[in-house]
């Protein structure tokens, strides 16, 4: 045996065994700690990012964005899209102006919507700019009717009213007002002056003139309330006269 081989043994049985064993639990958690970073690395790179401002009905915290919800709703919004373009007017085409078909209309009271009035005018340029479909425009067309009768009847509904305050035989005083004033004045300026018929104390007034003129004295007895075919025929004024002395009557 030679000095070379007796140092090496001698040296290989200086070799601690904890020391070793020591070394191999280092590299091992050395291998474990770099397993489990690289495993955080790829957790957090794989890790779904929401969009900024995304609903929460399309998104999922596990699966990320939900495409075939958005998908979807993407086809309902070009489906109702194109179904309200189609809807609008045409190029040169107007919104239709008739009253709506369930409108129900009082007995006497008509609603006329003239399209060439400029208020109309200006609101079918609204509508248009504002992408305004023509069922929504009807709408409002039915609205406008409605608070149209609604004025008319209030009318109506005053005229009642003043007819009270004359008493039971209201419709005779104001009949024989109306005649007095056709017979003694020009057609215009009876016309001027009819809007005092619809009052109290203008009949009242007119009656006063008429016994300074020594005219015919305004009937006192009860006169004959106007029937539905009293409408037929009258215009304007003087169908709202009708209206108004019918239901007064």
């Amino acid at each position: 045996m030679t000095t070379e081989a007796t140092n090496s043994e001698a040296s290989t049985s200086a070799i601690d065994p904890n020391t070793v064993a020591a070394g191999e639990g280092v590299a091992a958690e050395t291998v474990v700690a770099g397993t489990e970073a690289a495993a955080a690395a790829g957790e957090a790179t794989s890790a779904p990012v929401r969009p900024e401002g995304l609903p929460d009905e399309f998104w999922d915290d596990a699966t990320g964005v939900k495409t075939g919800d958005v998908w979807s709703a993407l086809r309902d919004l070009k489906a109702a899209q194109a179904e309200r373009e189609a809807d609008l007017p045409k190029e040169g085409e107007s919104y239709d102006l008739a009253l709506p078909a369930d409108l129900t209309l009082p007995d006497g009271i008509v609603v006329e919507i003239d399209k060439e009035d400029p208020l109309w005018a200006d609101f079918q340029k609204i509508g248009r700019e504002a992408g305004v479909p023509k069922a929504k425009f009807q709408e409002f067309v039915g609205a406008f009717a409605k608070y149209q009768i609604a004025v008319e009847q209030a009318k109506i509904d005053g005229y009642v009213a003043e007819m009270t305050k004359l008493g039971a035989n209201a419709p005779a005083r104001r009949d024989a007002a109306a005649s007095y004033l056709k017979a003694n004045l020009p057609s215009a300026q009876f016309e001027a002056l009819a809007g005092a018929l619809i009052s109290a104390d203008g009949i009242a007034a007119i009656e006063t003139i008429t016994k300074l003129k020594s005219g015919p004295v305004a009937a006192t007895g009860v006169g004959a309330s106007a029937g539905a075919s009293k409408f037929e025929g009258t215009h304007g004024a003087s169908r709202l006269e009708a209206i108004r002395a019918s239901q007064a009557a």
